[in-house]
């Protein structure tokens, strides 16, 4: 099994993030998310955006619509303004 790829604390993306494998954001992102394997957002990440993976993980903050293959989990403090589907 692959390591996740990391959007570390501090860092800020502005456009979409796509990609194969499970993708970890504890930074903030300004875009669509759309990768093959999982996703979490770590309590101190952020997205504002449309997520969509395999296994969604939110512990932070999202807003935009949370699409999971498999499933789409909240962790207690997350923080999401619109649709989930699994």
């Amino acid at each position: 099994m692959a390591a996740a790829s990391i959007i570390g604390r501090g860092t800020s993306i502005r456009g979409n993030v796509r990609g194969a494998g499970a993708i970890e954001i504890r930074g903030r992102v300004e875009g669509d998310v759309q990768v093959d394997g999982d996703v979490t957002v770590a309590e101190d990440g952020a997205v504002s955006g449309n997520v969509s993976g395999a296994q969604i993980i939110v512990a932070g903050q999202v807003a935009g619509d949370l699409t999971g293959s498999e499933a789409v989990m909240l962790e207690r403090g997350a923080r999401v303004v619109g649709d989930l589907l699994a």
